[in-house]
């Protein structure tokens, strides 16, 4: 009897996993069959569409014509300097510097004069807050300024300045009298 017991069992299991496989294989075919649905609906869409590209227009060279003009990256001056238009003047390369000559004309400031004997002395102030005395052939000033006359309101002065073609040019400045 346990024979036909466990006979009756293994049909029953059998039976059993059968409508199990039956069933899901159902349930796999009924979910398989939506998907296909929603894919042919979606296939069934208008689909977009992509411009073409536009045309690209061939480029177009332009031929620089700079052969008869001046060579930019060639300085002007070295053309000049062939030819100097040198009128003899010139800084002193050997003369001892003096101390206001480190500082630029514009930073000074004439503030009196002072005449003793016969000397005429100016009072300038430095942009350090120091007093100095100059008189007529004193260097004050960076382009080697020389001192040439003082009165009571102004102090006179004539610098040399370069030209860039190799020469030095005469330049009339002065300081006036500050407030």
């Amino acid at each position: 009897m346990s024979e036909t017991r466990n006979g009756h069992y293994r049909i029953l299991a059998v039976l059993l996993g059968g409508l199990l496989l039956g069933g899901l294989a159902g349930c796999a075919q009924q979910q398989h069959e939506d998907l296909v649905q929603y894919m042919n609906a979606y296939k069934a869409k208008q689909q977009g569409r992509v411009d073409p590209l536009p045309e690209i227009q061939p480029y177009v060279t332009h031929h620089y014509g700079a052969e008869d003009l001046r060579d930019p990256f060639r300085p002007v001056v070295a053309r000049a300097q062939a030819a100097p238009d040198d009128n003899g003047v010139r800084p002193d390369p050997n003369r001892t510097r003096e101390v206001l000559e480190e500082v630029p004309l514009d930073a000074l400031r004439f503030v009196g004069s002072v005449q003793r004997d016969d000397a005429h002395w100016a009072i300038v102030r430095a942009p350090d807050g120091r007093v100095h005395r100059v008189r007529r052939g004193n260097y004050i000033g960076q382009n080697d300024g020389r001192i040439h006359n003082i009165t009571e309101r102004s102090l006179h002065l004539t610098e040399l300045v370069p030209t860039g073609t190799g020469s030095w040019l005469e330049r009339e400045a002065s300081l006036v009298l500050s407030e």
